[in-house]
């Protein structure tokens, strides 16, 4: 009951254009350049519950791509959830692992293109270390190159557990 409820939370959140804000008290006119972390881990998950498709997490990759820059712009910055999209650096590279893994819930015949260009991203931010930091601390970078490296073994990783929908236990 705890996680069907849960699972119900999760898909209000989701506006009319798919993007899961912060908050249930969306409002702004753009929810994506803020959602783009959270969504394509929340799709994942709704997913694996019978309750999102295939569009819906190609739709959040597609947004996680075209927004990252408003990732960037908080990467190894100071101060948690600044406007205008409420984004704490400690997002970027936890954002990064979890789309990884929704790129693996994609047909197989676009894996390879939506890999090519989150890679690209990735390693744009790769630090001279050969780590990944997202905080202004250097011992965050623990963290960064975890994630990362989470992200690069994603395709060979066995997918999460899935949970029965109230509906298919009923039967």
């Amino acid at each position: 009951e705890v996680v069907t409820r849960a699972l119900d939370a999760l898909e209000k959140c989701r506006t009319a254009d798919g993007a899961i804000p912060y908050t249930t008290r969306a409002g702004s006119k753009d929810e994506w350049p803020g959602a783009i972390g959270r969504s394509p881990i929340t799709e994942v998950v709704l997913s694996l519950a019978g309750r999102s498709d295939t569009e819906s997490i190609r739709r959040s990759l597609d947004n996680f791509l075209e927004h990252w820059g408003w990732l960037e712009k908080r990467r190894q910055q100071t101060g948690t959830h600044v406007p205008p999209y409420n984004i704490a650096p400690y997002y970027f590279f936890y954002a990064h692992g979890y789309a990884a893994m929704a790129i693996e819930f994609l047909p197989e015949a676009e894996r390879a293109s939506y890999r090519e260009r989150f890679l690209e991203r990735l390693f744009q931010v790769q630090e001279a270390s050969g780590g990944w930091n997202d905080r202004v601390f250097p011992r965050s970078e623990n963290y960064g190159t975890a994630m990362s490296l989470l992200a690069l073994l994603a395709p060979n990783l066995p997918k999460p557990a899935s949970w029965p929908s109230a509906e298919k236990s009923a039967k």
